[in-house]
């Protein structure tokens, strides 16, 4: 399946948004890299080694057919995140 996800903070509902063409492959890397403590995204990172793998979740935000318009769809999910008006923080550095 093809769309935009987020990785989320289940107590918190902090979220990290991205989009794949295969979300369920782009979930295994994603928990592979923070795993192993190889992250790209550091405040994600660091949330994770705090709090620990059982207290994230992976959510299908929107599944997206076309696979030119996925950037395009991700940056409207990040354009949600205006944290604090919209009470959602963001793990995507550029969204915090």
């Amino acid at each position: 399946m093809s769309g935009i996800y987020a990785i989320e903070h289940t107590k918190s509902g902090a979220r990290y948004i991205g989009s794949s063409s295969d979300i369920r492959g782009r979930w295994l890397r994603h928990r592979s890299r923070l795993r192993r403590g190889r992250h790209h995204c550091d405040l994600l990172q660091t949330a994770w080694s705090i709090n620990g793998e059982s207290e994230f979740r992976l959510v299908v935000l929107e599944e997206v057919a076309n696979i030119f318009q996925l950037t395009i769809r991700e940056q409207a999910w990040l354009d949600q995140t205006d944290y604090p008006f919209n009470r959602i923080k963001s793990y995507n550095p550029n969204a915090v």
